[in-house]
């Protein structure tokens, strides 16, 4: 999503006939929200008297969450850019043997990069998702449900981008790539639920 673009002019675009923005880019929306609120979390506890000790982890969250949280935000259109690319390669001419390699050669880069940006979504959510249970373990019981609600995002996020690299894997021919795509994803998608499943647990703890 374009800075210059409202909130409001990126989901009239993702509810229109246009392919992209699509699932992607609203992946790594909700791991850009879901990343806002652990910050929030942070924010809301950081200077209470009540939570002093724990002041220097949630600092350090709240640095951490900064962070990633921007890089959400660039991910939004990074994944619209790669979607475009391989449509582009898609429409290259294949009419000599020339033609048709230039095409396949074009399609199978974009078609990784397309891979590659929501893999950076996964690998991003695996750094926020443990912030959040941090905010929700140890983090102002005041804004507990903000906490719970960080980890939903970011779940969805990371599963959200994970039905991406699926997508464009099924497309792609080198073997080597997809081995180890498939591997790197399922290790992050294993870590990813189980602290998902400890933020539900811990949240609905202090209800």
């Amino acid at each position: 999503m374009n800075k210059d673009i409202s909130l409001q002019g990126f989901i009239s675009e993702l509810a229109s006939n246009s392919p992209a923005p699509g699932g992607g880019s609203a992946a790594a929306l909700s791991g850009t929200i879901g990343t806002a609120l652990v910050c929030m979390v942070a924010e809301l506890t950081i200077g209470k008297e009540k939570y002093k000790e724990v002041e220097a982890e949630m600092q350090e969250a709240l640095n951490k969450g900064k962070q990633i949280k921007d890089r959400f935000f660039t991910f939004i259109e990074e994944d619209e850019e790669a979607f475009n690319k391989v449509m582009a390669g898609y429409k290259l001419p294949k009419n000599t043997d020339e033609e048709k390699q230039i095409r396949s050669n074009a399609i199978q880069s974009a078609l990784k990069e397309a891979v590659n940006v929501p893999l950076e979504v996964i690998k991003n959510v695996r750094a926020a998702i443990e912030l959040a249970l941090l905010c929700a373990s140890k983090g102002n019981t005041n804004s507990i449900s903000d906490a719970g609600v960080a980890g939903l995002e970011l779940h969805a996020s990371a599963l959200g981008a994970l039905y991406n690299v699926l997508i464009n894997l099924g497309s792609i021919k080198d073997e080597n790539f997809k081995s180890q795509v498939k591997a790197e994803t399922e290790k992050l998608i294993k870590e990813i639920n189980e602290f998902a499943e400890s933020i539900e647990k811990t949240v609905l703890s202090k209800m």
